[in-house]
């Protein structure tokens, strides 16, 4: 089933995901979605608001595996509408999004609408890239207490001679 994806949405609700973290952008989802629509072999469409970025930035804030468009002037919610309604086969469409204005025109054509925190879990699942789940879904690990002094130490870090701050 082709996927279309409210790119700033499903953005937001992997950063706020227990796999996201804030430091996750676009570039990152884009290949998340590239990893996704290479395990299922089905077509992904990731729409943006704003407008396209220059081609060279557009590309490498993309994944070459899915489509990745920009609303311009219009909103991301608008284009999305827009797609739904104009597919030649809505009951085949899968819509990401937690927008209820996407989410009615989705339902409107028998299209399924996905939550995008539904769609975070099925996206970071081990079976969607080969070598467990896609690059990006790990959280970092937290170095403990004692890991942390011992690498300040290891790199010849000492806070004792590290100059006091004085606020004028």
């Amino acid at each position: 089933m082709p996927l279309l994806v409210d790119g700033y949405n499903l953005l937001y609700a992997f950063q706020q995901s227990r796999w996201g973290s804030d430091r996750v952008g676009r570039t990152a989802l884009c290949r998340l979605l590239g990893d996704w629509t290479d395990s299922r072999s089905e077509p992904v469409t990731v729409v943006f608001d704003g407008a396209k970025p220059p081609d060279l930035l557009a590309k490498q804030l993309g994944d070459p595996r899915i489509t990745v468009l920009y609303s311009g002037l219009r909103t991301a919610d608008h284009v999305l509408v827009e797609l739904i309604e104009g597919s030649t086969a809505p009951r085949r469409l899968r819509v990401v999004t937690g927008d209820h204005e996407i989410r009615a025109a989705a339902v409107r054509r028998e299209a399924v609408a996905i939550q995008p925190a539904e769609f975070c879990a099925e996206l970071c699942r081990p079976e969607v890239a080969e070598a467990g789940p896609p690059q990006g879904c790990e959280r970092p690990e937290v170095a403990a207490g004692g890991d942390l002094e011992h690498w300040l130490g290891e790199f010849g870090y000492d806070p004792a001679s590290e100059p006091g701050f004085e606020h004028p």
